[in-house]
């Protein structure tokens, strides 16, 4: 790209404000490249009107950056949030190692009644009531609207909690046995 036009337009020595606006970067990045050296400056070391940077070696920069690089990049993440960086992937449980975790659930589970409250179902599995609810309302785990609540299936919230905590890197359905007679509530 041809910088000519900046020559015209800035002096020979710029300020980190004039440098930024240049770069289209914003001032804690300029800052950060100034002081890490990746563009030579002369540092007073005052508060205000700090850097005195070069056009030609702001120009130099800009033709490096163009062109790939990886010198005077500033290292991936450093002025995010973070809040966009994925954590580290959980390795996915094969089928017989869910199959082994949702029976040990079952057996942990085995003194809790088939037919969950919401209540209980989320103290089981801990997480809220509102997040019970609402895997509820969305299908996720298995579960029956019955007088105005949802009571939700120990067997099925076994198998999704054994999904789910497995670590699977989508969300399978979990298809329960089928049984011959209905649950009966008492």
């Amino acid at each position: 790209m041809n910088y000519q036009k900046l020559r015209e337009q800035y002096p020979a020595v710029i300020t980190m404000d004039q440098f930024y606006r240049i770069c289209h970067i914003s001032k804690r990045k300029a800052r950060w490249l100034l002081e890490h050296g990746v563009v030579p400056c002369r540092d007073s070391g005052k508060k205000t009107r700090r850097f005195k940077i070069r056009l030609a070696d702001v120009i130099a920069f800009l033709e490096r950056r163009d062109a790939g690089d990886p010198a005077v990049a500033a290292p991936k993440g450093a002025f995010s949030s973070g809040a966009h960086v994925r954590k580290p992937g959980r390795v996915p449980l094969t089928a017989s190692e869910r199959e082994k975790l949702r029976a040990s659930l079952l057996a942990a589970w085995e003194s809790w009644p088939d037919a969950l409250t919401v209540r209980q179902a989320a103290e089981l599995c801990g997480c809220s009531e509102n997040t019970m609810h609402r895997w509820a309302r969305k299908g996720a785990v298995t579960s029956v609207a019955y007088r105005g609540a949802y009571l939700v299936s120990k067997e099925g919230l076994a198998g999704w909690m054994a999904i789910r905590r497995g670590g699977a890197l989508r969300q399978e359905p979990w298809e329960p046995r089928q049984i011959d007679d209905p649950i009966r509530f008492v």
